[in-house]
Protein backbone atom coordinates (compact mmCIF):
# COMPACT_ATOMS: atom_id res chain seq x y z
CA UNK A 1 0.00 0.00 0.00
CA UNK A 2 1.69 3.01 -1.03
CA UNK A 3 2.04 5.96 2.15
CA UNK A 4 -1.20 8.59 2.31
CA UNK A 5 -0.47 11.66 -0.49
CA UNK A 6 0.52 14.50 1.19
CA UNK A 7 -2.68 16.58 0.42
CA UNK A 8 -0.87 19.88 1.41
CA UNK A 9 1.33 19.82 -1.36
CA UNK A 10 -1.41 18.42 -3.97
CA UNK A 11 -3.46 21.55 -2.94
CA UNK A 12 -0.94 23.66 -2.46
CA UNK A 13 -0.35 23.08 -6.75
CA UNK A 14 -3.87 23.25 -7.06
CA UNK A 15 -4.38 26.39 -5.86
CA UNK A 16 -1.74 27.93 -7.72
CA UNK A 17 -3.33 27.10 -10.72
CA UNK A 18 -6.44 28.20 -9.93
CA UNK A 19 -5.64 31.48 -8.60
CA UNK A 20 -4.13 32.40 -12.55
CA UNK A 21 -6.50 34.43 -14.38
CA UNK A 22 -6.67 34.81 -17.81
CA UNK A 23 -4.13 38.23 -17.94
CA UNK A 24 -2.00 37.49 -15.19
CA UNK A 25 1.49 36.52 -16.21
CA UNK A 26 2.56 33.35 -15.19
CA UNK A 27 6.15 33.88 -14.55
CA UNK A 28 9.26 31.74 -14.20
CA UNK A 29 9.19 32.00 -10.23
CA UNK A 30 5.24 30.05 -10.23
CA UNK A 31 6.35 28.16 -12.89
CA UNK A 32 9.25 26.66 -11.04
CA UNK A 33 7.44 26.42 -8.24
CA UNK A 34 4.44 24.27 -8.92
CA UNK A 35 7.28 22.00 -11.02
CA UNK A 36 9.10 21.91 -7.53
CA UNK A 37 5.33 20.72 -5.87
CA UNK A 38 4.73 18.20 -8.53
CA UNK A 39 8.14 16.53 -8.59
CA UNK A 40 7.46 16.32 -4.92
CA UNK A 41 4.08 14.61 -5.03
CA UNK A 42 4.72 12.51 -7.89
CA UNK A 43 5.91 9.20 -5.96
CA UNK A 44 2.53 9.48 -3.89
CA UNK A 45 0.20 10.69 -6.89
CA UNK A 46 -1.28 8.52 -9.69
CA UNK A 47 0.22 9.02 -12.67
CA UNK A 48 -2.77 10.90 -14.80
CA UNK A 49 -3.71 13.33 -12.38
CA UNK A 50 0.46 14.18 -11.92
CA UNK A 51 -0.15 14.58 -15.91
CA UNK A 52 -3.02 16.36 -15.61
CA UNK A 53 -1.82 19.01 -13.26
CA UNK A 54 1.40 19.87 -15.40
CA UNK A 55 -0.80 20.35 -18.57
CA UNK A 56 -2.62 23.11 -16.82
CA UNK A 57 1.19 24.50 -15.87
CA UNK A 58 2.68 24.18 -18.88
CA UNK A 59 -0.61 25.67 -21.14
CA UNK A 60 -0.51 28.58 -18.35
CA UNK A 61 3.36 28.88 -19.42
CA UNK A 62 3.26 28.88 -23.03
CA UNK A 63 4.59 25.53 -23.68
CA UNK A 64 1.51 24.28 -25.65
CA UNK A 65 3.09 21.75 -27.04
CA UNK A 66 4.06 20.20 -24.31
CA UNK A 67 0.81 20.78 -22.46
CA UNK A 68 -0.91 19.23 -25.45
CA UNK A 69 1.49 16.55 -25.64
CA UNK A 70 0.67 15.59 -21.75
CA UNK A 71 -3.27 16.57 -22.36
CA UNK A 72 -2.85 13.22 -25.29
CA UNK A 73 -1.12 11.70 -22.96
CA UNK A 74 -3.84 11.67 -20.67
CA UNK A 75 -6.54 11.08 -22.68
CA UNK A 76 -5.23 7.57 -23.34
CA UNK A 77 -4.32 6.29 -20.13
CA UNK A 78 -6.82 7.61 -18.33
CA UNK A 79 -10.87 7.08 -16.92
CA UNK A 80 -11.27 9.98 -14.61
CA UNK A 81 -13.65 12.36 -15.08
CA UNK A 82 -11.78 14.95 -13.63
CA UNK A 83 -8.60 14.17 -15.54
CA UNK A 84 -10.68 13.94 -19.42
CA UNK A 85 -12.31 17.09 -18.68
CA UNK A 86 -9.20 18.95 -17.85
CA UNK A 87 -8.01 16.89 -21.11
CA UNK A 88 -10.42 18.16 -22.79
CA UNK A 89 -9.90 22.12 -21.41
CA UNK A 90 -6.62 21.86 -22.74
CA UNK A 91 -7.37 21.04 -26.04
CA UNK A 92 -10.06 23.27 -26.40
CA UNK A 93 -7.68 26.18 -25.23
CA UNK A 94 -5.60 25.64 -28.59
CA UNK A 95 -8.59 24.98 -30.06
CA UNK A 96 -7.71 21.61 -31.04
CA UNK A 97 -11.43 20.48 -30.61
CA UNK A 98 -11.32 17.56 -32.90
CA UNK A 99 -9.49 16.32 -29.82
CA UNK A 100 -11.43 17.77 -27.75
CA UNK A 101 -14.50 15.90 -29.24
CA UNK A 102 -12.40 12.70 -28.56
CA UNK A 103 -11.97 13.47 -25.20
CA UNK A 104 -15.84 14.05 -25.04
CA UNK A 105 -16.78 10.51 -26.91
CA UNK A 106 -14.38 8.71 -24.18
CA UNK A 107 -16.50 10.80 -21.10
CA UNK A 108 -20.02 10.27 -22.81
CA UNK A 109 -18.49 6.03 -23.10
CA UNK A 110 -17.81 6.06 -19.63
CA UNK A 111 -20.54 8.23 -18.37
CA UNK A 112 -23.15 5.62 -20.09
CA UNK A 113 -21.71 2.54 -18.98
CA UNK A 114 -21.68 3.68 -15.49
CA UNK A 115 -25.40 5.00 -16.08
CA UNK A 116 -24.81 8.96 -15.78
CA UNK A 117 -26.04 11.83 -17.58
CA UNK A 118 -22.80 12.78 -19.86
CA UNK A 119 -23.53 16.17 -20.06
CA UNK A 120 -22.61 16.88 -16.43
CA UNK A 121 -19.33 16.26 -17.23
CA UNK A 122 -18.65 18.15 -20.54
CA UNK A 123 -17.69 21.24 -21.60
CA UNK A 124 -20.66 24.16 -22.02
CA UNK A 125 -19.22 24.67 -25.37
CA UNK A 126 -19.85 21.30 -25.98
CA UNK A 127 -22.21 21.96 -29.12
CA UNK A 128 -19.94 24.30 -31.29
CA UNK A 129 -17.25 22.00 -30.73
CA UNK A 130 -18.63 19.48 -32.34
CA UNK A 131 -19.53 22.09 -35.11
CA UNK A 132 -16.59 23.49 -35.98
CA UNK A 133 -14.44 20.08 -35.82
CA UNK A 134 -16.50 18.81 -38.66
CA UNK A 135 -18.35 16.24 -36.19
CA UNK A 136 -22.15 17.19 -35.95
CA UNK A 137 -22.32 13.59 -37.27
CA UNK A 138 -20.93 12.17 -34.13
CA UNK A 139 -22.82 14.06 -31.85
CA UNK A 140 -26.41 12.83 -33.12
CA UNK A 141 -25.53 9.26 -31.92
CA UNK A 142 -24.80 10.89 -28.68
CA UNK A 143 -27.52 12.83 -27.27
CA UNK A 144 -31.25 12.31 -27.32
CA UNK A 145 -32.99 14.74 -25.27
CA UNK A 146 -35.63 17.54 -26.96
CA UNK A 147 -33.33 20.77 -25.73
CA UNK A 148 -30.01 19.20 -26.93
CA UNK A 149 -31.41 17.99 -30.56
CA UNK A 150 -32.65 21.13 -31.19
CA UNK A 151 -28.80 23.00 -30.46
CA UNK A 152 -27.13 20.48 -32.43
CA UNK A 153 -30.26 20.75 -35.42
CA UNK A 154 -29.44 24.77 -35.26
CA UNK A 155 -25.68 24.29 -35.62
CA UNK A 156 -26.39 21.60 -38.57
CA UNK A 157 -29.00 24.20 -40.29
CA UNK A 158 -26.65 26.55 -40.46
CA UNK A 159 -23.84 24.34 -41.91
CA UNK A 160 -26.20 23.73 -44.18
CA UNK A 161 -27.02 27.41 -45.12
CA UNK A 162 -23.18 27.76 -45.49
CA UNK A 163 -22.84 24.79 -47.64
CA UNK A 164 -19.65 24.04 -46.21
CA UNK A 165 -18.14 20.67 -45.48
CA UNK A 166 -16.91 18.72 -42.61
CA UNK A 167 -13.83 18.39 -44.28
CA UNK A 168 -13.49 21.94 -45.30
CA UNK A 169 -14.02 22.92 -41.35
CA UNK A 170 -11.35 20.35 -39.92
CA UNK A 171 -9.15 21.78 -42.13
CA UNK A 172 -9.78 25.51 -41.46
CA UNK A 173 -9.37 25.22 -37.66
CA UNK A 174 -6.46 22.67 -37.87
CA UNK A 175 -4.54 25.39 -39.49
CA UNK A 176 -6.12 28.19 -36.51
CA UNK A 177 -4.66 25.10 -34.26
CA UNK A 178 -0.74 25.14 -35.62
CA UNK A 179 -0.76 29.09 -35.62
CA UNK A 180 -1.85 28.92 -31.85
CA UNK A 181 0.44 26.57 -31.13
CA UNK A 182 3.31 28.30 -32.83
CA UNK A 183 2.41 31.64 -31.49
CA UNK A 184 2.16 30.26 -27.81
CA UNK A 185 -1.19 31.74 -27.35
CA UNK A 186 -4.46 30.07 -26.03
CA UNK A 187 -7.79 32.05 -25.88
CA UNK A 188 -9.31 33.71 -22.95
CA UNK A 189 -12.69 33.77 -24.36
CA UNK A 190 -14.58 33.20 -27.99
CA UNK A 191 -18.29 34.11 -28.86
CA UNK A 192 -20.27 33.67 -32.43
CA UNK A 193 -22.60 34.87 -34.45
CA UNK A 194 -24.47 33.73 -37.71
CA UNK A 195 -26.02 36.52 -40.04
CA UNK A 196 -27.07 36.57 -43.70
CA UNK A 197 -25.42 33.27 -43.70
CA UNK A 198 -22.05 34.61 -42.29
CA UNK A 199 -20.78 32.44 -39.43
CA UNK A 200 -17.94 34.67 -37.67
CA UNK A 201 -16.16 33.10 -34.65
CA UNK A 202 -14.16 35.78 -32.53
CA UNK A 203 -11.60 34.71 -30.05
CA UNK A 204 -10.00 36.65 -27.69
CA UNK A 205 -6.63 36.87 -26.90
CA UNK A 206 -3.93 37.96 -24.12
CA UNK A 207 -2.00 39.58 -26.95
CA UNK A 208 -1.04 43.16 -28.06
CA UNK A 209 -2.60 44.42 -31.34
CA UNK A 210 0.36 43.60 -33.32
CA UNK A 211 0.88 40.29 -32.32
CA UNK A 212 -3.54 40.01 -33.47
CA UNK A 213 -3.27 41.69 -36.61
CA UNK A 214 -0.40 39.15 -37.82
CA UNK A 215 -2.76 36.33 -36.51
CA UNK A 216 -5.47 37.13 -38.60
CA UNK A 217 -3.21 37.81 -41.51
CA UNK A 218 -1.64 34.83 -40.93
CA UNK A 219 -5.00 32.72 -40.82
CA UNK A 220 -5.98 34.24 -44.23
CA UNK A 221 -2.58 33.76 -45.77
CA UNK A 222 -2.62 29.82 -45.02
CA UNK A 223 -5.94 29.72 -45.53
CA UNK A 224 -5.03 31.03 -49.26
CA UNK A 225 -2.32 28.95 -49.82
CA UNK A 226 -4.65 25.51 -49.05
CA UNK A 227 -7.48 26.77 -51.31
CA UNK A 228 -9.51 27.64 -48.20
CA UNK A 229 -10.44 31.38 -48.60
CA UNK A 230 -13.59 31.27 -50.13
CA UNK A 231 -14.52 28.48 -47.14
CA UNK A 232 -13.40 31.32 -44.40
CA UNK A 233 -15.44 33.98 -45.72
CA UNK A 234 -17.71 31.80 -44.92
CA UNK A 235 -16.80 30.62 -41.32
CA UNK A 236 -14.90 33.78 -40.11
CA UNK A 237 -12.04 33.43 -37.53
CA UNK A 238 -11.27 36.80 -35.46
CA UNK A 239 -8.70 37.32 -33.12
CA UNK A 240 -9.27 40.34 -31.08
CA UNK A 241 -7.44 41.27 -28.28
CA UNK A 242 -9.23 40.28 -24.43
CA UNK A 243 -11.47 43.66 -23.06
CA UNK A 244 -8.58 45.98 -21.36
CA UNK A 245 -5.78 44.83 -23.50
CA UNK A 246 -3.44 48.00 -25.18
CA UNK A 247 -1.46 47.80 -27.77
Amino acid sequence: MRPPIPKTKVEEAVEIINSIMPNDDFNEFKYMRCIRLLKEIEPFTANDLVNMLRSIIELYAGNMRKAKDLALLNYEISSDFQVLRNAAYVFQQLMALDWEVKAMEKIIDISEKLNLDPRVNLPESHHLSFFLSGNLGLAKGYFRDEKTDDLFESFSSIQEELNISDKSLKDILQIVHELMIESRTRYNSLEYSCIEGDFLLTIYLNDSHDEISRLNAEVAKRCYRSGLLDELNKISYLFLPDEGEKA
